[in-house]
C-alpha cells in the first residue's frame, strides 16, 4: 500500500473512532447548528412538600448571533428563574435571577443545582404526570417551546455534557 493511502486510511480510522467515542456532540451540534433550541427539560419534585419544584433546561444557541432569553413561563404559569450561590461557608443561598438572560453564539445555557434554574409551582405535579410544557421567549420575539419529564424527589438534575456517560 503506497504511502498516502495508508495515511488516508488511518486518518479516516482515527475520525470514525472520535465520532463513535462521541457520538453525541458530533451530530447533535451539527444536526443542530443555525437553530435555538430547547435539548433537554426535566422537573424534580421537591421532597420536602414544598409548594415548588426545581425545574432543569438546557437552551442551544445555534446561531452566529447572540441572543437574550426575555422570559420563561410554564404550562399554567410564569415560573422562577433563579440563581444558587455559595455564601463562602459551604451554605448555598438562593435568589430571583435576572432576565434577560445572554446566550452568546454556539454556545448553551445549562441549568443546574448549583447555579441557574426554575422554580415551578408543583400544584398539580405528580410523579404520574405525563410531562409539562415549558415556553422561552427570545429577545426577538420568538417563542420556542419543550415538553419536560417529571421526576421523583431526589432524582439529580442530567449532567449534560455530550459524551457517553449522560444519563
Amino acid at each position: 500500500m503506497k504511502k498516502s493511502a495508508r495515511i488516508t486510511v488511518i486518518f479516516s480510522l482515527i475520525l470514525t473512532a472520535s465520532w463513535i467515542i462521541n457520538p453525541a456532540s458530533g451530530l447533535e451540534k451539527n444536526t443542530f447548528k443555525d437553530q435555538v433550541k430547547i435539548e433537554h427539560a426535566e422537573i424534580i419534585l421537591s421532597s420536602d412538600n414544598s409548594q415548588m419544584a426545581e425545574a432543569y433546561l438546557v437552551i442551544w444557541n445555534g446561531t452566529k448571533k447572540a441572543l437574550n432569553i426575555r422570559s420563561f413561563k410554564g404550562q399554567d404559569t410564569t415560573v422562577l428563574l433563579v440563581n444558587t450561590k455559595d455564601k463562602g461557608d459551604g451554605q448555598l443561598e438562593t435568589m430571583p435571577s435576572s432576565l434577560p438572560r445572554y446566550i452568546p453564539p454556539r454556545s448553551e445555557f445549562v441549568m443546574k443545582k448549583n447555579g441557574h434554574y426554575l422554580l415551578v409551582p408543583s400544584d398539580n405535579l405528580t410523579e404520574n404526570s405525563k410531562g409539562y410544557l415549558f415556553t422561552v421567549e427570545l429577545d426577538s420575539g420568538r417563542q420556542i417551546t419543550a415538553i419536560a419529564d417529571v421526576m421523583t424527589a431526589g432524582t439529580e438534575p442530567l449532567d449534560h455534557h455530550h459524551a457517553t456517560n449522560d444519563k
